[in-house]
């Protein structure tokens, strides 16, 4: 054996390769754990005798999921597929975890192993993570994000924690969302090195052991390299792989301000929210004044009152009564398009919610911000009137970061519940409607550190459908279906009729 990679491996780092790639590890999926099998984990094994029906059907469940995945993955480049392969490799878990096993794709479940449900998220508020010294079942913090575009970010988590998308996956291998606890992380680090070397190489994203795919697809010798260069390669992998799970702007909403030049002028450097809205409501007044608005085959009137709510920043039509303008989303001044996002952080009331539920209206307004860290990063918990997330007061605590996180994406919404940062809106109505209250209290003067957007805003119960329409028509369809939105049975909008109408 050659090079400065063989000094590390000690008596422990043997052990914990061997346990990493045997029958602690042999899971048939994500959180069940495997009967007894010979084979090396990582690959599915075929049913063992006397297993029950529901055991049978869930190694079948595996064994399409991974074929699945596999496909998905065929005719990407060689260092995608190595990203692929560790991204799902649940034997990254530390392998003394005694009931889960878990890999990046357990939490961000891919449409791949979805049946397309799924867009790099889970669909539960708080994400199952594997036992560790702290307790039989462990939950994260936070709801898990999506992973869609996250190679284009500047900060990572919900309170920007992070600077680098490197050293976010840093953390999340070596911390308790692989089964690691604080001051554990060297021995993370070595479970990684000895699995790149104890690898057989025969899971169904494999393409050889390790050794050889890390070979193959970058040209790296792993032999020759140290423990922490071996820890930064993998993440390196992780990271080619990140790079292609992304959006590829090919929704409804894609094709309706594509056909209605609505795209053009988009921001800029320098503009605000407010000037992109202002230019868009121009060329909404433009096309509606020659009844020239054209709708995809899937827009309706609904649809396009919810577009133009969730655009508004101000009245719109005369004759209103200042103070009595409704209509008015505002949802663009943090969802800025075509990402949805503007990738700052906000305080919409959602923590605060959360406190004066489990410990009596107004409660929240008395929480002390000289708390210790443990308890300003921690879930609202009734009884303890000591502990809340304040998000990125917890990073740079200053007047404007209290209780305040990242705007989320909006790109397969619909695939990416439950909501917020706790996950406890289940509903795209009932996320709605926590803005709305926060509109309400901010307003009032009792939403603390309320986000300034939020006295803008001002919508009612009519306008929620309206809102949803539009919010689904954000969901991505195939490239061939895309098209058929800006060609196939696009039509122009006539002018409602009846008692409602909606002038600009």
């Amino acid at each position: 054996m050659k090079g400065e990679g063989k000094v590390f491996f000690g008596s422990l780092v043997a052990v914990l390769a061997m346990i990493a790639i045997g029958a602690v590890s042999g899971c048939s999926r994500e959180g069940e754990i495997a009967p007894e099998t010979s084979q090396p984990a990582g690959l599915t094994p075929s049913e063992p005798a006397g297993v029950t029906p529901a055991e049978a059907a869930s190694i079948e469940n595996a064994k399409m999921e991974q074929a699945q995945l596999a496909h998905a993955y065929s005719d990407a480049p060689p260092e995608v597929r190595l990203g692929a392969r560790l991204f799902n490799d649940n034997r990254l878990t530390n392998p003394g975890a005694p009931n889960l096993s878990t890999s990046c794709r357990t939490c961000h479940v891919p449409p791949e192993a979805s049946n397309r449900e799924r867009q790099y998220t889970d669909s539960t508020a708080l994400s199952v993570i594997p036992a560790n010294a702290l307790g039989s079942k462990q939950e994260t913090l936070r709801n898990t994000p999506t992973l869609l575009d996250v190679t284009g970010e500047t900060s990572f988590n919900a309170d920007g924690e992070f600077t680098s998308l490197e050293e976010l996956l840093e953390h999340k291998l070596t911390s308790t969302h692989l089964g690691w606890l604080p001051g554990e992380e060297d021995l993370a680090k070595d479970a990684i090195f000895a699995l790149m070397f104890y690898d057989y190489g025969e899971d169904l994203l494999a393409e050889g052991n390790y050794l050889e795919q890390f070979k193959a697809a970058k040209g790296l010798d792993l032999e020759t390299m140290s423990r922490d260069l071996v820890v930064a390669k993998v993440i390196e992998s992780l990271v080619d792989y990140l790079k292609v799970v992304k959006t590829h702007n090919t929704a409804a909403y894609d094709a309706m301000v594509y056909l209605n030049r609505f795209n053009e002028g988009l921001l800029g450097e320098g503009d605000t929210p407010q000037e992109l809205s202002g230019r868009i409501f121009g060329r909404i007044a433009n096309q509606e004044g020659r009844v020239l608005i054209r709708f995809p085959n899937v827009y309706n009137e609904e649809t396009y009152q919810g577009l133009k709510t969730f655009y508004r920043v101000s009245p719109t039509w005369s004759g209103s009564v200042e103070g009595m303008e409704e209509n008015i989303g505002n949802c663009i001044a943090c969802h800025v398009p075509p990402s949805f996002t503007d990738g700052k952080f906000h305080n919409i009331g959602v923590t605060q919610a959360e406190y004066d539920a489990a410990h009596g209206e107004g409660a929240f307004a008395g929480f002390s911000v000289e708390s210790p860290p443990a308890a300003t990063r921690a879930r609202v918990k009734a009884g303890d009137a000591s502990k809340a997330d304040l998000g990125r007061w917890n990073v740079d605590p200053s007047d404007t970061s209290f209780a305040a996180f990242m705007t989320p994406k909006l790109r397969f919404i619909t695939q990416t519940d439950p909501y917020m940062h706790n996950g406890a809106y289940e509903t795209l109505e009932d996320a709605i409607r926590q803005h709305m209250k926060a509109s309400e209290l901010a307003k009032a003067g009792t939403l603390r550190n309320a986000d300034p957007e939020l006295l803008t805003m001002n919508i009612s119960e009519r306008d929620i459908p309206q809102l949803v329409a539009f919010l689904k028509t954000l969901e991505e369809v195939p490239v061939e279906e895309y098209r058929d939105f800006r060609i196939a049975n696009v039509r122009i909008r006539q002018d409602p009729m009846g008692e409602q109408t909606y002038d600009n």
